[in-house]
């Protein structure tokens, strides 16, 4: 008797364990967000309160059609917690935001794009501390579209910064 009533049992587990399985996933990338926004949120009050070291730089690279200007943001440590690349080239512009945790990982990026045709869009993507993408999201906030490269992390952005250019 208990024989039987150990299959059904164990059905219904096979059966249900995928969608709890998904549940717990789901979860578990929202909690990872939410210690993303946290993580966000305390380097844009650094940012505010003037406790991060700022040094912008504006260049050209060899045989690129683009310049731009980069904002590095370090802390006392010399870590590097907001970096902020904004230029373009003669038909489109981005500023792209990337945040790094205390212990130097890339978590968090935002691209505002535009182009002269009059598309604007907005890329956001979360990644997790081995650097893989938790979400990604990308929307068109107004115009026909235009074909923006995604985003593009930058997990040594010390290194960036030396040398934007390679």
């Amino acid at each position: 008797m208990g024989r039987y009533f150990f299959l059904p049992s164990l059905l219904l587990s096979l059966f249900l364990a995928p969608a709890l399985c998904a549940q717990t996933s789901a979860r578990a990338v929202e909690r990872e967000i939410r210690a993303v926004r946290a993580m966000r949120s305390e380097v844009e009050k650094a940012v505010r309160g003037g406790k991060l070291g700022r040094r912008d730089t504006t260049l050209e690279c060899p045989g690129a059609p683009l310049s731009f200007k980069t904002s590095v943001y370090t802390d006392r440590g010399g870590r590097v917690r907001r970096l902020v690349l904004d230029g373009g080239t003669s038909d489109q512009a981005a500023t792209t935001y990337y945040l790094y945790d205390r212990e130097g990982h890339l978590r968090h990026a935002i691209a505002r794009r535009g182009a002269v045709n009059g598309t604007h869009e907005e890329e956001e993507v979360f990644y997790r501390v081995d650097g893989s993408i938790l979400r990604q999201k990308q929307r068109r906030l107004e115009g026909p579209g235009y074909p923006f490269a995604p985003i593009s992390p930058i997990t040594h952005p010390a290194d960036f910064a030396r040398d934007p250019c390679n």
